[in-house]
């Protein structure tokens, strides 16, 4: 159903120099998610790791960036990164036997990029102030992030359509 790889797209400039990491719809070859989209990889495709301290990343001979960063006091996990056949590439934190799943430590459902997936969400967490939005692409041959968004208005309960930051549509109030 779905594919995690690190891939190249041409975007009409020096296609060759610019390495992404991210989950394909295998149907539609489209990218539904996009790890680095604003911080492409420049100078080779780079390896996903899970170091020694369990932290998720991205390396290249150049650059280093962080998918999830443990807290330094638990530094001791068993951890295990999967793509799930929903789409979700999750990070989870495995039980003493190594093998069942203790807690979910990451996913990239709860970073969307230009797609909702089933099981995704778009809204905000009161509690830890998370907010789960969308934001379109540049255009359909640029990842990067566009000047569109569709994401929940905490203060007035509405999913709020942008324009950069001007707000161009609502949904009124829904409960």
């Amino acid at each position: 159903l779905y594919t995690l790889r690190f891939f190249q797209l041409d975007d009409g400039s020096d296609a060759n120099s610019k390495f992404y990491l991210g989950v394909s719809a295998n149907k539609f070859h489209y990218y539904v998610w996009v790890a680095n989209r604003d911080n492409p990889i420049h100078d080779d495709p780079g390896v996903l790791t899970i170091d020694e301290f369990s932290n998720l990343k991205i390396l290249s001979s150049t650059t280093t960036m962080m998918l999830y960063s443990v807290e330094a006091e638990n530094t001791n996990k068993s951890v295990r990164a999967t793509l799930l056949d929903t789409g979700n590439f999750v990070l989870h934190e495995l039980n003493p036997d190594g093998i069942s799943v203790k807690r979910v430590l990451w996913q990239s459902f709860d970073y969307p990029t230009d797609t909702i997936l089933p099981g995704m969400k778009l809204g905000y967490d009161k509690n830890t102030g998370h907010t789960w939005s969308i934001t379109a692409r540049r255009s359909y041959r640029t990842l990067w992030s566009g000047s569109f968004s569709l994401s929940l208005d905490p203060k007035t309960n509405q999913l709020v359509s942008r324009w950069r930051e001007a707000i161009i549509w609502r949904s009124g109030e829904w409960r």
